[in-house]
């Protein structure tokens, strides 16, 4: 037998609405909604949409393989309107903070993230995130030149951070950045 269960929990400005947590990524989420089918062998996902504020929007389709701690996890989750703030930053683990420090970020991406454990109980969890950045301000730390309206595409994998295309500005010139960063705990 599998069991639906349809949610609609408010919006993010109503007082009353739920929030949601992905235990390893605590980025505060409200006004849930979607369909959730509890199943003998694990849950399944399907179209869950919670939202960080009125414009920034989470959909969340996967499932996982059981219901115990050491349940394998296969979840995709699509971003759009992500602020770069420090809840953002908080959720992340320490090495990703302190690049983050590095940077110095701020303003708005979408992206996709892939997120995939194994079953057990010591198994690393892979995450796949690819960021679409839309105009975001960056300034390096040991760069003293900020890059404004910045556009491309950044991907994070573990603990690997590849710059596809990252098209910004400083005053009338145009800055293109390619690269990789292969340990954000430490090429950083």
């Amino acid at each position: 037998p599998v069991v639906t269960v349809i949610l609609d929990c408010g919006t993010p400005d109503d007082d009353l609405a739920v929030d949601f947590k992905y235990v390893n990524f605590a980025y505060p989420t409200r006004a849930v909604s979607g369909r959730v089918e509890i199943r003998p062998g694990g849950a399944r996902l399907i179209g869950l949409e919670c939202h960080t504020a009125p414009s920034t929007i989470l959909r969340v389709d996967g499932g996982t393989d059981g219901y115990e701690r050491d349940a394998a996890v296969d979840l995709r989750v699509d971003v759009e309107g992500m602020a770069l703030n420090d809840d953002l930053k908080y959720a992340l683990d320490p090495g990703a903070q302190r690049a983050w420090d590095l940077f110095e970020p701020t303003g708005l991406v979408d992206g996709i993230a892939r997120i995939h454990r194994p079953r057990g109980l010591d198994v690393a969890e892979v995450d796949d995130v690819t960021i679409l950045c839309r105009k975001i301000h960056l300034r390096f730390r040991n760069f003293p030149y900020a890059l404004d309206d910045c556009v491309g595409e950044i991907q994070f994998f573990g603990k690997e951070i590849h710059v596809k295309h990252l098209t910004g500005r400083h005053g009338d010139a145009e800055v293109r950045l390619r690269g990789d960063i292969f340990d954000i705990s430490g090429d950083t």
